[in-house]
């Protein structure tokens, strides 16, 4: 750390308020310069720092997290102590002031200590600079800013059915985006495609980006073999305002695409 007080010097060193101010900002300076590294990728979510670690029975570890612009400390959370939440709250980290007194030199009393407290509780307030809620998706420094749970969407769009899961990591500005999809509708004539879905801002690219599908032999379709099943692709794309497409089959029915893929955002 660039800034510190070489207390092996003798004679007296100043006690004032000069002193704990440079003291201070050694480490506050410090934060700060953390903080610009995450505002560069353009994080607004709470980024664990240490700690918060899952125990194995529906709790965590106590941790450190950065979150608006402060590093706060979390207390460890048991099943045993997780309220049950209702009438319109969801379980929520609420962050509070919690700054302590001291009598001064003229009698004085004033509340220098600053600190914050963080408490899990019920509200609706949803995420703000004082509320995070609980299935808040945390992303971990010890894990190069990726997200470490998959969102999953459930895809219900005309015909249209199955399951779409994604996650981005922050530090590459990437995207994987993972599903399994039946078609259950066929086409006349190409090129047709079917709009499943829409990822939410955060997970848009700067340009339309297209990505391939694949789905295996189908009796509606041209046969390459009579004794294989051939995997063959299908063009889908994700379009720069969060849309997913994904291409048809001419003469197919009820078919199912599967795609795995990694999708730059920028």
């Amino acid at each position: 750390m660039s800034k510190q007080v070489d207390f092996t010097q003798t004679g007296g060193i100043p006690r004032n308020q000069d002193l704990f101010a440079f003291m201070q900002t050694g480490y506050t300076e410090a934060i700060k310069a953390l903080a610009a590294m995450t505002a560069q990728y353009g994080l607004t979510l709470p980024v664990i720092v240490s700690g918060m670690v899952p125990d194995g029975s529906g709790g965590t570890t106590d941790g450190w997290v950065w979150y608006n612009g402060d590093l706060v400390h979390f207390p460890a959370i048991s099943v045993g102590i997780i309220p049950t939440c209702g009438g319109g709250t969801v379980l929520t980290w609420i962050i509070a002031a919690n700054n302590s007194n001291l009598t001064f030199g003229d009698t004085t009393v004033k509340p220098v200590l600053q600190d914050k407290a963080v408490t899990l509780s019920c509200s609706s307030a949803g995420l703000t600079s004082t509320t995070i809620p609980y299935s808040t998706v945390m992303l971990n420094f010890n894990y190069g800013l990726r997200e470490q749970s998959w969102t999953h969407i459930v895809v219900s769009a005309g015909a249209t059915t199955g399951d779409i899961y994604y996650k981005k990591n922050w530090l590459t500005n990437t995207l994987q985006i993972r599903g399994s999809l039946v078609i259950g509708t066929g086409v006349s004539a190409p090129p047709v495609y079917n709009f499943i879905t829409t990822l939410p801002a955060a997970y848009k690219p700067a340009n339309t980006t297209p990505f391939k599908a694949f789905f295996r032999y189908h009796s509606s379709t041209l046969e390459e073999s009579t004794s294989l099943d051939y995997i063959r692709d299908i063009n889908c794309e994700l379009d720069s305002t969060g849309g997913i497409s994904v291409g048809s089959i001419r003469g197919a029915t009820n078919y199912t695409v599967y795609f795995n893929q990694l999708i730059p955002l920028d």
